[in-house]
């Protein structure tokens, strides 16, 4: 355990008590300082909290106590909210995270959080391979930051070791995946090679080229504009061109793209749906649009606003769009091309997010979710 990590666990023990309100049955550490490799001050503290009986008034509530308790220890992250049933079902949506968090998660008030054992499937392996992609990858490339870098390639090694059956579950650390995968002649050092972004798409591509058909070639950089600008690389060594590298557009070669596109978000096909087919990719399939509703649906995301995101309004159009993929799915169709993505009517505060409309849209969330599993059974 790192000096980092004892000073992170005994900063969660100053501040659970804050956190500790009526209805809270359990405060956890997640992540990092869970599994014993925090390094400070570069490391978030991300805490998990099961609650009971918590509508949008005690959301609210505890917002506030949230942000005492970052005022308190500002190096205070991410904060994942779930009733004991949402816990149970992120489990089965996430296995790969709801085995790191079963076997490692310390315990710093109430009871240990109670995560069933649920197998890692290879899908559920690839999704938390290739999810790097859609934002943290790029973004430590844009930042110079090869130590995120080099995070992030080490985290994908681990979830392609699940995938191939090197080891049955998620390795606790990055140094201990490290040794494993010197062990088997994946790496030649800790580091994970002098381009950590390369060494990000052969990781991806590998893992494509087990589960999916093969990619369609490209012979230049291709930039996709729209909502969310896609810039697509020939090859994972091409140079990045000014559009990616001065914007917040995702950016993937195209077997990392096809494997996102399967196993973590289907969602790119809307925006770019007609283009990508003309490039040569294949769209998602009706298990993977089904996936991602459930996922999307799930309620613990729905308590992300002001915990672990700042935009509220992010939730309530992931709802909006949930349900009109499904109603795609229910007709038979697969979502092709540009959704109607209609945004709020206005912008909401968290406050008044959780005050007006966290509780309606709780229940619209349970009934999309149970749209998405009845879709999921009928296969």
């Amino acid at each position: 355990m790192t000096g980092g990590t004892r000073l992170y666990r005994a900063a969660a023990r100053c501040i659970a008590p804050i956190l500790d309100a009526p209805g809270v049955r359990s405060i956890y550490i997640r992540r990092s300082v869970a599994a014993g490799e925090a390094d400070f001050p570069w490391s978030d503290l991300d805490l998990g909290l099961v609650v009971e009986g918590f509508g949008g008034r005690e959301m609210q509530a505890l917002r506030r106590r949230f942000l005492t308790a970052r005022l308190v220890f500002p190096r205070l992250g991410e904060c994942q909210i779930a009733l004991a049933a949402e816990l149970t079902a992120l489990a089965f949506c996430d296995p790969y995270r709801a085995s790191l968090d079963r076997r490692f998660a310390v315990t710093v008030a109430g009871d240990p959080p109670y995560i069933p054992l649920i197998p890692v499937s290879r899908r559920a392996a690839a999704r938390r391979l290739v999810f790097w992609f859609e934002r943290y990858m790029p973004l430590a490339v844009r930042q110079g930051s090869l130590r995120n870098q080099r995070k992030i390639a080490m985290e994908m090694w681990n979830a392609l070791g699940v995938l191939e059956g090197k080891w049955a579950e998620p390795l606790a650390t990055r140094c201990e995946t490290a040794a494993r995968a010197r062990e088997i002649g994946w790496i030649e050092s800790r580091e994970p090679g002098g381009n950590p972004f390369a060494a990000a798409c052969g990781i991806a591509a590998r893992a494509q080229r087990q589960l999916l058909p093969p990619v369609p070639a490209l012979r230049e950089t291709v930039v996709l504009e729209g909502q969310n600008p896609l810039v697509l690389l020939p090859v994972e060594s091409a140079p990045w061109p000014t559009r990616a590298r001065r914007s917040a557009a995702m950016l993937a070669t195209p077997a990392a793209l096809q494997l996102m596109l399967e196993m973590h978000s289907p969602f790119l096909w809307l925006n770019h749906g007609p283009a990508l087919r003309e490039l040569g990719f294949s769209p998602p399939s009706r298990q993977a649009w089904a996936e991602a509703c459930l996922r999307h649906a799930g309620g613990e995301r729905l308590r992300k606003p002001g915990f672990m995101e700042t935009d509220p309004n992010t939730q309530l159009t992931i709802i909006t769009l949930v349900e009109k993929v499904l109603e795609m799915l229910e007709s038979g169709d697969l979502p092709e091309g540009q959704a109607n993505r209609s945004a709020p009517e206005s912008r909401l505060s968290v406050a008044a997010y959780y005050h007006d409309r966290f509780d309606t849209l709780s229940e619209a969330a349970a009934r999309l979710r149970l749209r998405a599993a009845r879709i999921l059974a009928e296969g």
